[in-house]
């Protein structure tokens, strides 16, 4: 019984001792599927789907929290009860046809908001010298190709506002656990100069194919970032400006029940 105890506190302790994890922003997408393609807005069960996380991130030269929130919709067409009953001489086959598309059909809204530096739980001291703000909406539209159902797709279309505050007297710029969606560059003067606000305006769209048989789903889609090129720089006034470059996603996925 001495043993069994003893191998319990040795295995305890070195889980204890260890509770480290990549950030979920990066290691878990599927957590958050508009982060790969906003046409996965709303693609879940049920009417509403709310989320919020924290995470605090520090290493031998600073520290920084990360937030992030969102509200998630799914909002299905519904028939029209009363017109359905006054129409007695509508086909009973097409009727339950048309009632299965439009129940099935459905429109995706998706608010969410992350943000880096400031920590609103205050855990970390704000001394991360990018404050940074990311809203974004993003709509999209689903529907069936085929009758039977086997054979549907969507489409979707995201806005992003960015917008930063730079204080180098917070402390030291580090790009391991800054929050990124900023480009970083030396100040003339560091620890002394102070500018306020950039910020940005981002458009992103993305599209998916999925076919359904009994017991399998298959996926598949693209999705388009970065297309409007927006100036993300923090420079120095009057210094070339660099702009976020385009990224393709592709992805696909198999589920078996």
């Amino acid at each position: 019984m001495k043993h069994h105890i003893f191998i319990l506190f040795v295995v305890f302790q070195l889980f204890n001792s260890a509770l480290y994890s990549q950030d979920g922003r990066l290691s878990r997408p599927s957590l958050m599927p508009i982060l790969y393609n906003p046409a996965l807005s709303g693609n879940f069960d049920g009417l509403v789907n709310v989320g919020t996380g924290s995470s605090w991130q520090r290493n031998n030269n600073n520290k920084v929290a990360h937030q992030f929130s969102s509200v998630d919709l799914h909002i299905k067409r519904s028939r029209n009860q009363d017109t359905e009953s006054l129409d007695d001489s509508r086909n009973s086959d097409d009727s339950k046809k048309d009632s299965l598309d439009e129940k099935n059909r459905y429109v995706g809204i998706t608010l969410a908001n992350y943000s880096y530096g400031k920590d609103l739980f205050g855990i970390y001291p704000n001394k991360n010298p990018i404050n940074a703000n990311f809203f974004s909406a993003s709509v999209s539209y689903n529907f069936y190709l085929t009758a039977d159902h086997v054979h549907s797709m969507g489409f979707g279309l995201q806005g992003v506002y960015a917008s930063a505050n730079l204080n180098e007297q917070r402390g030291a710029y580090d790009k391991e656990i800054s929050g990124g969606g900023f480009g970083w560059a030396d100040l003339l003067a560091p620890g002394t100069t102070v500018r306020s606000n950039p910020g940005y305006i981002d458009v992103n769209f993305g599209t998916y194919y999925r076919y359904t048989v009994p017991n399998v789903q298959f996926e598949f889609g693209v999705a388009g970032y970065h297309y409007t090129k927006p100036k993300f720089s923090l420079k120095e006034p009057g210094s070339d400006t660099k702009v976020q470059r385009a990224r393709n996603v592709v992805h696909s996925s198999i589920e078996l029940t």
